[in-house]
């Protein structure tokens, strides 16, 4: 199961790993609620990385699904960590890409950059339009960021009470140049999961599985067969 990082949809962040993956694996891509093609949210608050996770925990039993291969981007590492440290009985392993456990101020200044939605580039503007809809990706933005504001002003702590539950095999992947998210996060988290393993992906930034893709593909894909 492939779970997308903040404003995007499962297709767009994993677009280069469906297809492959596919061959050996029953592939899973939702989007969350308030992304895509799943219905719009109601509102969003500093609890809704928990909600989400709650919402995956909820397919895969309405699925019917065994233990599940978990793999998160960003915001969507977040929430794999929470249903590997809270539902660990449904999750076989973990995969973590731009994970962190707190938020800071590096993050912080990134995300705040986005709203309004106005002075992003054309292009991600456009991008935004076609994955969610237009005019609703310019609420979407505003209030994702209010929240995450809310999260960050209430102590930033996302997911470090989980990691003592996660007892999955653990992949951790962290771009060395990622301008979001600190690579001291990768090695943190891999000092905190006990059965994990770090891969620092030289030259990349945010989005490993898109700029490096053969190389994390295989490199995922090594891993799942191992476990």
């Amino acid at each position: 199961m492939l779970l997308h990082g903040a404003l995007g949809t499962g297709t767009a962040h994993f677009r280069e790993q469906i297809d492959e993956f596919s061959l050996e694996y029953q592939v899973i891509v939702p989007d969350m609620l308030g992304y895509g093609k799943s219905g719009r949210r109601d509102f969003f608050d500093e609890h809704f990385h928990q909600r989400d996770a709650e919402d995956v925990l909820a397919l895969v039993r309405h699925l019917g699904l065994p233990r599940v291969h978990l793999c998160g981007f960003s915001d969507g590492a977040i929430v794999a960590m929470m249903v590997a440290g809270r539902y660990g009985d449904w999750v076989r392993s973990l995969v973590l890409i731009g994970g962190q456990t707190v938020l800071d101020e590096q993050t912080m200044e990134t995300t705040r950059e986005w709203s309004p939605g106005d002075r992003l580039p054309m292009g991600f503007q456009e991008a935004l339009a076609r994955s969610h809809g237009d005019p609703y990706w310019r609420e979407l933005v505003a209030e994702y960021v209010d929240a995450v504001e809310c999260l960050y002003q209430s102590g930033g702590d996302i997911v470090r009470d989980c990691l003592a539950g996660i007892a999955c095999q653990t992949l951790i992947i962290q771009g060395a140049s990622d301008p979001w998210v600190n690579p001291e996060h990768g090695k943190r988290l891999h000092e905190s999961i006990s059965t994990s393993e770090l891969e620092m992906f030289t030259g990349a930034g945010h989005e490993v599985q898109r700029e490096q893709p053969r190389a994390f593909n295989d490199c995922v894909l090594s891993f799942l067969s191992a476990h």
